[in-house]
């Protein structure tokens, strides 16, 4: 029964990243300056290890950029592809 409820919630996972996967490779190429600049400089203070600085750097990036795309989603693309409905072609 667990590999079943994990199979499935791993399903349904890939499913939202594959929905959102374009947005994230749209929108974390335009947000890595910023998170150069204001999440990493900072990190490389407070966190004078590197590998443990990059290994919070990156969760953080990823999980905004997630964010970034699952909005894009909502807002941007799903509506756009429900217009694809109105017309014959």
């Amino acid at each position: 029964m667990g590999i079943v409820l994990q199979t499935g919630f791993l399903i349904k996972m890939l499913y939202f990243i594959g929905k959102i996967s374009y947005g994230i490779y749209v929108y974390h190429g335009l947000l890595r300056p910023y998170f150069v600049n204001y999440i990493y400089e900072e990190l490389i203070i407070y966190i004078p290890n590197n590998i443990v600085a990059t290994a919070i750097y990156t969760g953080i990036c990823t999980i905004i950029s997630i964010m970034v795309a699952w909005f894009s989603w909502i807002i941007i693309e799903n509506p756009i592809l429900r217009l694809k409905r109105q017309f014959n072609y």
